[in-house]
């Protein structure tokens, strides 16, 4: 069907570019993990790498730096394959303001606008390491829900229903606004380890794992801190 579907395309406009996804990381319902799926259409599909411009992905997590890693993953996939000029992406990705509580997904306004702005900070400045030729969030604009979508999808919006810019409005234009031309160049990474403490009453006491912290400093003054901890993953730019 991919083959099938570029030879359709390109008869009719030689220049469009082809994307394939939407990928999600997680499987289940929606079938196997991104990583998953795309390694074995590499394996099974001779040419594949030739046949589309970009992987279009929809990374949703409940943190930044989770959002980072399925990015990373699917990059980790492309390249495995041989596929280092392939792009990526990121077609949906976001947190609501409003929903049902049990929604990893449902934020506070600030909330929606923090994390929001990590991801398109970090994706901004590691565009050219990744390959990322895009990013959408989801969506532009709050809508009354009418049962046909994810309970949480409505509240979504850069924008309320009657078209009031939430707090992710302002943090998504900034970012882009900055981000126009090219990417600031990476000047320096600096990396320590250390172990991990944990406050209990009151006194911090040493655990067993470690956290490692990374800071990368870009040449317009700017810098990305990624900690991690064990299985815990967390990145802020400033």
């Amino acid at each position: 069907l991919l083959r099938l579907s570029e030879q359709a395309i390109h008869r009719v406009d030689s220049g469009a570019r082809v994307m394939i996804g939407g990928l999600t990381p997680g499987g289940g319902r929606y079938g196997p993990p991104g990583p998953e799926f795309l390694a074995d259409l590499y394996a099974s599909t001779p040419g594949f790498a030739g046949l589309f411009d970009s992987v279009a992905l929809h990374p949703y997590a409940e943190y930044p730096a989770e959002v980072i890693r399925n990015v990373e993953a699917i990059r980790a996939v492309m390249d495995r394959h041989g596929d280092t000029g392939g792009g990526i992406a990121v077609t949906e990705i976001g947190w609501a303001s409003a929903g049902p509580r049990d929604s990893y997904l449902v934020v506070s306004p600030n909330e929606q606008a923090e994390r929001l702005g990590d991801v398109m900070d970090t994706l901004s400045k590691r565009r050219a390491r990744y390959g990322v030729r895009a990013v959408m969030p989801y969506t532009d604009h709050d809508y009354a829900y009418d049962g046909t979508s994810c309970q949480w999808c409505p509240y979504a919006g850069l924008l309320t229903r009657d078209g009031r810019a939430k707090p992710a409005w302002h943090r998504y234009a900034e970012i882009a606004l900055a981000n126009g031309g090219a990417p600031p160049e990476l000047v320096s990474t600096v990396t320590s380890s250390g172990k991990t403490f944990s406050l209990l009453r009151g006194r911090k006491r040493r655990t067993r794992g470690r956290t490692t912290t990374t800071v990368e400093r870009y040449s317009d003054g700017s810098a990305l801190i990624e900690m991690t901890s064990d299985d815990v993953k967390l990145i802020r730019g400033r």
